[in-house]
């Protein structure tokens, strides 16, 4: 079709039908989301009580607790998924919920990933300056990098939020 024919629609505002999650579902959402907590928390005491073990230490223990921050985060974030499909709610709970949705998984995810990025250009930086050991990045250094990351994912959010947030409309 040449590009003058074709004709597009584009609505107002985008209307979704609200979906629920039979109550046997939402059960089994909540014990892998249980599961998945265990296992988090597990691994953070494990992180802890062996912080200056050989094989703990080099993974920067202090790092490694902003990701499980993060994961911890995205954990929330499942819940807050759930509850409203699961349980009826009023709407200004229901858009709660869903801000907090929003806002538990991009900053986990932030969190998760940019530990990991600035772990990575940790060992990118040791393999370029092997040679000059005081060239190495400092934990407080690498943990302001990782504010900042996340910040930034903040500010986008908080800009959403304030300028558009998500609403729940009854239809």
């Amino acid at each position: 079709f040449p590009v003058d024919q074709r004709k597009v629609y584009i609505p107002d505002q985008f209307e979704t039908e609200s979906t629920t999650i039979p109550l046997a579902g939402g059960v089994t959402v909540f014990i892998l989301n249980g599961i998945a907590l265990f296992l988090t928390l597990t691994f953070h005491i494990v992180n802890v009580v062996y912080q200056n073990h050989e094989y703990i230490k080099p993974t920067s223990p202090a790092l490694n607790h902003l990701a499980f921050s993060g994961c911890y985060l995205f954990i929330a974030s499942c819940f807050l998924f759930t509850v409203p499909r699961t349980f009826e709610q009023g709407l200004l709970v229901q858009g709660v919920l869903c801000n907090g949705f929003v806002w538990s998984l991009i900053l986990g995810l932030a969190m998760v990933f940019s530990t990991v990025t600035v772990k990575i250009w940790r060992i990118y930086r040791i393999f370029v300056f092997f040679n000059n050991p005081g060239q190495l990045l400092s934990i407080h250094l690498l943990i302001l990098l990782v504010i900042a990351l996340v910040s930034v994912d903040t500010a986008i959010l908080l800009t959403w939020t304030t300028v558009d947030p998500l609403l729940a409309y009854q239809m």
